[in-house]
């Protein structure tokens, strides 16, 4: 959705991976550019030959990431954005994208080498499988019982996360979770998480545990089992939330301190649904019972989550570019006037 006339886009791909994602991004792009194997020397060499004004990091201190080649500075403007939820700490990254809920002005400016950029309605923005199916109306299963339910990564579910979402289960009863995560096809794994409910007072029956499936289809068809979503914390959902609340679950999340911490409410609030946004771990359980108990809200919920997104900045997608555009913008006008 750039503007061809105010970006031209140069993507330097360190990824092995060759599948039909990477075929649509090839073809978005106006240049591509692999540079797996290359060193930091020569692929800063290539990227200044390119005369990039502005290079964006979208791997942080992830897995496989190139930050020792932007310590090179092979671009005036540097900037690190989506892929890591925290700072760098390089002081060869000028800017981190970010917005006003995720990292509050006054407060996480202090915790970060960059200059924090606050993109105006959020940095984030969705575009829905096209595999994905319709909604499922709950009333049609007639199970009896509400399910949460949560398919973050496994390792997203901390120890106060298991407290909490133990005393959701026991403040609503009869009610079951649901847990899928690509750690959980470990018959161990399985075995150390049916325990850690257990050891807090929840009898295996009422946890269902599942590993991932192999179609996004799949994946995305298992909400139909769900009713409220749990997220995870410190470490919050985004892709996770943004599916759930696609396939028309609803997702309790919990404001914390940093960034990683903030997302979900950074999703959240910005889609009006401030009743799913829990300001500690009592209010968090208090939450999903009172919306576990309260049918008419859930099938509301179910029936309008999508339409809701549709209709948000989150799927406008002209709409982010032009405002991602005006920060990109604002850092070159700025360069430019402290370089005379």
């Amino acid at each position: 959705a750039h503007h061809a006339d105010n970006v031209e886009t140069f993507c330097f791909s360190d990824n092995s991976y060759d599948d039909q994602t990477t075929q649509h991004l090839i073809s978005a792009a106006d240049h591509w550019q692999p540079i797996l194997g290359m060193s930091d020397t020569e692929a800063s060499k290539l990227i200044r030959a390119d005369c990039i004004d502005i290079l964006v990091d979208l791997t942080g201190h992830m897995a496989k990431n190139r930050l020792t080649m932007f310590s090179l500075r092979p671009s005036p403007i540097q900037v690190t954005w989506l892929g890591y939820p925290n700072t760098t700490g390089l002081t060869a990254m000028d800017y981190r994208l970010t917005d006003d809920i995720s990292d509050p002005e006054g407060f996480s400016d202090k915790f970060h080498s960059e200059k924090l950029v606050r993109v105006p309605e959020g940095f984030l923005c969705y575009r829905p499988s096209d595999m994905a199916p319709e909604v499922v109306d709950p009333t049609r299963q007639g199970k009896g019982f509400v399910t949460f339910g949560s398919f973050n990564n496994l390792a997203k579910v901390t120890t106060v996360t298991i407290d909490t979402w133990a005393k959701c289960l026991i403040a609503t009863p009869g009610s079951r979770l649901y847990v899928k995560a690509l750690a959980l096809s470990s018959p161990t794994t399985k075995e150390r998480f049916y325990s850690r409910f257990e050891e807090r007072g929840i009898n295996r029956a009422r946890i269902q545990l599942a590993p991932r499936v192999v179609t996004i289809e799949e994946h995305l068809s298992l909400y139909a089992g769900v009713d409220i979503a749990l997220d995870t914390f410190p470490y919050n959902g985004t892709t996770t939330t943004f599916e759930a609340l696609w396939m028309g679950v609803p997702v309790i999340t919990l404001m914390g301190q940093r960034h990683a911490a903030r997302v979900g409410s950074s999703i959240l609030l910005r889609l009006g649904l401030d009743d799913l946004v829990a300001e500690n771990y009592s209010d968090f359980i208090r939450r999903a019972s009172n919306l576990a108990s309260n049918k008419t809200k859930l099938l509301e919920l179910r029936h309008n989550l999508r339409t809701i997104l549709t209709k948000s900045n989150f799927l406008n997608y002209d709409r982010f570019a032009s405002r991602m555009e005006k920060c990109y913008r604002d850092m070159w006008l700025t360069w430019c006037e402290s370089s005379g």
